[in-house]
Order: C-alpha cells, then sequence, then structure tokens
C-alpha cells in the first residue's frame, strides 16, 4: 500500500555532511556520494559493508534502492539493511535502516507488501526517535480501519522534531479545536511548516488569510488575526529539540523482519 512517494523518501535520508580525511574510506564515500560520484562511493563502502561497518551498510542499500550508479535491486538493499539494522554499535544507522526496511515492506519492494511488517519496522524506528519514522507511523495508523488514540501522539514527536509533515498535521488538526492554546499552537505549527514549503500547511494558512480578509470587509471581529500573529511572533524563536535514540536502542523483533 503506497503512502509515501518514493521520490520523498529519498529526500527525507539526507546523507550527514561528510569530510573526507584521509586514511577515512567512509568519508571519502559520503563525499563521493554528495559528488554523484556513485562508483566510486560504491567502492569505497562495499569493503567496509562486507566487514559489518553499519554506515556503509546502510548508505550502499541507498545505492541500490535508487539506482544510484548501480543498477536497481531492492533484494541487495534489503539484506544491507537488515545487517544495518541488526545491531545497536549504531543507533541512528539502525533507526534508519528500520525505517528503510518499513517503507520496502510497506509497497512490497524486494519482498511481497506486509502490513504488519512495516507497522513493526516504522514502530522501533519511531520509539528510537526517527522523525521521519513517527510522520510514517502516524499515517500508517490513521490510514487503518477505525480509529487510532495513539496515532497524533507520533506526530506530535515529530513535530517537535521540526518535521514539516508532522507539524502540518498537528497544526491542522490544533486550529480546529475549541481552546485558544491548542488553536495558537495549531497556527505556529502550520507556519512553521509553510516556511519548509508543506503544501497542506500553505492551503490551510492560505484558507485562514482569506477568512481573516473577509472578515475584515464585513467589519467582524479580529481574534483569528490576532491569534495567527501572535502565532507568527513566536514562529520567530521556535527550535526544533532533535530526539536521540534512547539507550539501549529499541531493537527489532525477530517477527518483524522481512
Amino acid at each position: 500500500m503506497r503512502r509515501l512517494p518514493l521520490i520523498a523518501a529519498l529526500l527525507m535520508l539526507a546523507l550527514p555532511t561528510a569530510r573526507a580525511e584521509e586514511g577515512d574510506p567512509f568519508a571519502a564515500g559520503a563525499a563521493a556520494y554528495e559528488a554523484g560520484d556513485y562508483e566510486t562511493a560504491r567502492a569505497l563502502w562495499q569493503p567496509l559493508a562486507e566487514a559489518g561497518d553499519p554506515r556503509a551498510q546502510y548508505w550502499l542499500s541507498d545505492l541500490y534502492r535508487f539506482e544510484l550508479g548501480v543498477a536497481r535491486d531492492y533484494l541487495a538493499a534489503r539484506d544491507l539493511l537488515k545487517q544495518a539494522a541488526d545491531q545497536t554499535d549504531n543507533p541512528d544507522i539502525l533507526r534508519r535502516a528500520a525505517y528503510a526496511l518499513g517503507y520496502m515492506a510497506d509497497d512490497g519492494l524486494g519482498m511481497p507488501e506486509d502490513d504488519d511488517k512495516a507497522e513493526c519496522l516504522y514502530r522501533v524506528a519511531a520509539e528510537n526517535g526517527y522523525d521521519n519514522a513517527q510522520f510514517a507511523l502516524y499515517r500508517f495508523l490513521t490510514l487503518k480501519p477505525g480509529i487510532s488514540f495513539e496515532a497524533l501522539n507520533w506526530a506530535e514527536r515529530g513535530a517537535a522534531q521540526g518535521d514539516h509533515r508532522s507539524l502540518a498535521a498537528v497544526g491542522d488538526v490544533g486550529i480546529m479545536m475549541p481552546g485558544r492554546e491548542e488553536r495558537l499552537e495549531g497556527y505556529l505549527f502550520l507556519i512553521l511548516a509553510e516556511k519548509q514549503g508543506n503544501d497542506l500547511a500553505r492551503r490551510r494558512l492560505a484558507e485562514v488569510r482569506a477568512e481573516i480578509a473577509g472578515r475584515a470587509r464585513a467589519g467582524a471581529n479580529r481574534r483569528t488575526e490576532a491569534l495567527l500573529r501572535e502565532a507568527e511572533a513566536l514562529a520567530r524563536d521556535w527550535t526544533a529539540t532533535p530526539e536521540a535514540p534512547p539507550s539501549p536502542p529499541v531493537t527489532v523483533p525477530q517477527e518483524c523482519w522481512p
């Protein structure tokens, strides 16, 4: 079941800025990756991946998933991701790999489509503090039959980290709440998401601004406008709070492996 466009997943997984240092083949591979020299990145990362380096396993899988310098090979990507996720020495790579495996299980890439495994893998990555997975789990739960009372909590955790999709989702709910503080936070989150180019936030705020303009022409009260202006002021000083993985990290349950 496709829930996130493939290109969006690629954009979510930004490679941390790497400085190639003499004697550091992983950093040299990362620099080559950033420069678009994927063949060099693969040549540098392959021996590291085979030696058990989870960073190289994860980023090498990226080349196979997105056909970067190599033929697309979902099976190779899956196997590399499983190795990267089946370790605790590097919790950030663990959570990234679990999320990527969840996406592949969700869409049936290199494996049969499996909602149960996808949800489990998203949950592992989300519990380890990965904002992409927190939003993915939120979306997954909201699209399941029935009402999920935990879904919004995952979006709230992603929003606290500054993820624009989570900010927009929580903001969209907040502006419909009766309480002033909830609506203020809703406008704040939509403004923050809009600044990152989020389409949902842009549409909602355009609707609100059009409503404000209509009320002004009609001479109606301007409480909504005042609330929006207050949220804009708060947005100037708002900072995201990255969520570090717990120690020890949450590991992948045996039944979740694809």
